[in-house]
């Protein structure tokens, strides 16, 4: 559903600018003396010895290079942020991302999202194979708004904060990937397929149901994955009786016609409807 690059990029390390860009315009700073400080909503901060900080908006024209520490195998990478523009959810921002490949041509990092555009959020800490989000401070993850954290973090799904009641931020990011990805078991795999219409909801009220409804309810989820199933979202995928055979926690739970949104509450953070057909 997305691919996530991620960069071992400890707090503190110096990035090496290519060019300063526009934003930096206003008072030269050595580009070696710039750092990492930390990740800020979706953007990254950087620092210079005397002080100034620049994120979000201000990394505009930025070039630096980052370690690759995917799949283990130490490179670097070298990036510019051609833009960046606020989202509608605070904290937010979406960055146009280019990466300079081996022919010294700089490409867009990103796959096309359903708006046309290619653009590019970053977080901090790594997936799993599994599914779950890891919290590494210094850790620097690129992902982008065609894949599904992206939709989660722009959809107000955001990992950092708490919400009402003493819920967790992180939990409710967790529980959005895996509601997107259909990841029933909560195992890493998921059981839809790319371009399915669903109506996402949770108990926040920051998505609210269709109303009124015109797909079936399909599950329940939390940060471990569903909470009940009342039909799989892609049958020729397997149905019910398959998913149950393969989760044990989901066979002891409601399932099929017994699964109602008020059966899957119970550790429940969102629900979501769809179609029981394939497309």
């Amino acid at each position: 559903m997305t691919t996530q690059r991620r960069f071992a990029v400890l707090l503190g390390v110096a990035l090496a600018f290519a060019s300063a860009g526009p934003a930096f315009a206003d008072r030269p700073t050595p580009a070696a003396a710039w750092r990492v400080a930390g990740v800020i909503g979706s953007s990254i901060e950087i620092v210079n010895p005397v002080g100034q900080r620049r994120s979000g908006l201000g990394l505009t024209g930025v070039e630096l290079t980052l370690g690759d520490d995917q799949d283990g195998a130490a490179s670097a990478m070298r990036l510019r942020i051609v833009s960046v523009a606020s989202d509608r959810v605070e904290g937010v921002f979406l960055h146009e991302l280019e990466a300079l490949d081996a022919s010294g041509n700089w490409q867009n990092v990103c796959g096309v999202d359903r708006d046309g555009r290619r653009l590019a959020l970053f977080i901090e800490g790594h997936d799993l194979p599994d599914g779950r989000q890891v919290h590494v401070p210094g850790e620097v993850s690129i992902t982008c708004s065609a894949g599904v954290q992206g939709k989660c973090l722009r959809a107000g799904y955001v990992p950092w904060g708490a919400r009402p009641g003493g819920g967790s931020g992180e939990a409710l990011f967790q529980t959005c990937t895996r509601m997107y990805r259909a990841d029933y078991c909560g195992d890493g795999i998921g059981w839809t397929r790319n371009g399915m219409t669903i109506d996402p909801y949770d108990i926040y009220g920051i998505q609210r149901p269709e109303d009124p409804a015109t797909l079936p309810f399909e599950a329940g989820w939390g940060p471990a994955g569903a909470t009940c199933v009342h039909h799989t979202r892609v049958i020729a995928r397997g149905g019910v009786a398959g998913l149950l055979a393969r989760c044990p926690r989901l066979a002891a739970l409601p399932s099929g016609a017994s699964c109602t949104q008020a059966a899957a509450t119970a550790g429940a953070l969102m629900f979501n409807r769809s179609n029981d057909e394939t497309p």
